[in-house]
């Protein structure tokens, strides 16, 4: 099955348009094959950075992790899937920072890096809140599986993944100004 998934993401990445409709394309295949409401597509900036070149209801902002940061940055940090059934309390979510500007209520999370051999991980894959329960131990070896299909993700980008990203730029938490090493919510869309 993990490979069927593998080859069938791989076959949407290349065939997809490059553009934001094939992005929305990946997105909503992510949502109906894991029954969840939102995902994220993460790509590594040159400078190391993980910058979301697809992120479902955050479409007027950029969020950006370092390796280790939130459960995106640790997935690609350990090169392994995580998941949190409960990211509203877990302390490696950042979930309550985006949350805390979207509206948006984030109860459960799961992310899977994007494998480059011998490398850091090209991007990670992020779905949020698993309709009708939380995600589980099969959900999270099938999104490993759909990110290994995912490789090649870059091709999307019409800028390299770094323009989208500033360091200098970030929102006010409810515990007051973001250190600039946590996740960044910026706009970056044009027009």
């Amino acid at each position: 099955m993990g490979d069927a998934l593998a080859d069938r993401y791989q076959a949407l990445v290349r065939t997809l348009p490059a553009d934001a409709a094939g992005l929305h394309a990946l997105g909503l295949a992510l949502r109906q094959d894991f029954g969840c409401d939102r995902a994220t597509l993460f790509l590594k900036a040159r400078h190391g950075v993980y910058v979301a070149i697809y992120a479902e209801g955050l479409e007027d902002m950029t969020l950006a992790v370092k390796p280790g940061e939130g459960l995106a940055g640790k997935a690609v940090q350990r090169r392994g899937a995580i998941v949190s059934n409960e990211a509203p309390f877990d302390p490696n979510a950042l979930s309550r920072l985006r949350d805390h500007y979207s509206g948006y209520e984030t109860h459960s999370v799961m992310v899977a890096p994007i494998p480059r051999l011998l490398r850091a991980p090209e991007g990670a894959v992020q779905l949020i809140n698993k309709l009708g329960g939380p995600f589980t131990d099969d959900d999270l070896a099938r999104l490993s599986a759909v990110a290994t299909g995912l490789r090649g993700l870059r091709r999307f980008c019409r800028a390299p993944a770094e323009n989208l990203w500033d360091p200098h730029l970030h929102r006010e938490s409810s515990d007051g100004r973001a250190p600039a090493d946590q996740a960044v919510l910026a706009d970056h869309r044009e027009g």
